[in-house]
C-alpha cells in the first residue's frame, strides 16, 4: 500500500516568532501578524493588498527571490517551538511512507529541507517540499498540471490547492493531511471527494 503524509509547517510542526508586517501609504507600521493570527486575517491581508499597502513577509521567506528573506525565515524556524506530537508522526513514518511538506512560507525548498534535517534528523526529499509563497516554484507546479486538470480544479485552484493536487495525483492508496487552518482542511476534503474517491484518507486540524 502506497502511503503519503502531508504536513503544514507553521503551527503544525513548528511555532515560530515570525510576523507579517503591514505598512500604510505613509510607510507607517499599522499591524504585525503572526502565523496563528494569519489563519483569521487572510481576508484582511487581501484588502491591504488591494488598498496598496506594503506587506513585508521576509520572516516567512518572502516570495523566494531574496536570499536575506530565505535566511531570516530559516533562523526563525530553527529557534521556534516544536510541536512534538506531529514530529513523532514524522519520525514514525519516515521509513515506510512518503512525507510531504506544504507550507505557506516562501523559502527555497533546500532551506526547508535543511530545517527538518537539522532539527529533527528527518530527511524529506526536496521534490516533496512545496513552499507555496515561492512564486517561481509555484509556477513550475502549475505548469506540471494540464489545462484539463486546471479546468477541473476550477474556482478552488490556487498555489496550495495546486500543490496538494500535484501530490494526490501520484495515486496513493492512503493519505493523511495535517494543518492548523480549517480552510486548508476543507480544501483537502474537496480535493479528495472530487478526484480521489477510492483513496482512504484522514485529516487532522492541529490546535496548539
Amino acid at each position: 500500500m502506497r502511503k503519503a503524509y502531508i504536513f503544514d509547517m507553521d503551527d503544525t510542526l513548528i511555532c515560530s516568532d515570525s510576523h507579517i508586517y503591514v505598512y500604510d501609504q505613509k510607510n507607517e507600521l499599522i499591524e504585525k501578524i503572526n502565523s496563528q493570527q494569519y489563519v483569521h486575517k487572510r481576508d484582511d491581508i487581501k484588502r491591504y493588498h488591494q488598498n496598496g499597502y506594503l506587506i513585508k513577509t521576509c520572516e516567512f521567506g518572502g516570495d523566494g527571490s531574496c536570499d536575506h528573506a530565505d535566511h531570516l525565515s530559516y533562523q526563525h524556524l530553527m529557534r521556534g517551538e516544536t510541536l512534538e506530537a506531529q514530529i513523532s508522526i514524522l519520525r514514525s513514518y519516515a521509513n515506510d511512507a512518503d512525507l510531504y511538506l506544504v507550507t505557506g512560507r516562501g523559502n527555497k525548498r533546500e532551506t526547508l529541507r535543511n530545517v527538518i534535517k537539522e532539527r529533527f534528523d528527518i530527511d524529506i526529499p526536496v521534490e516533496h517540499i512545496y513552499p507555496v509563497s515561492n512564486c517561481a516554484y509555484m509556477e513550475e507546479v502549475r505548469n506540471r498540471l494540464s489545462e484539463e486538470e486546471l479546468e477541473r480544479l476550477g474556482q478552488i485552484t490556487n498555489f496550495k490547492t495546486n500543490s496538494l493536487y500535484d501530490i494526490l495525483r501520484k495515486g496513493y492508496d492512503y493519505v493523511e493531511f495535517y494543518d492548523d487552518d480549517p480552510r486548508n482542511i476543507e480544501t483537502f476534503h474537496r480535493l479528495m471527494e472530487h478526484f480521489c474517491q477510492s483513496t482512504e484518507y484522514k485529516t487532522f486540524l492541529i490546535r496548539k
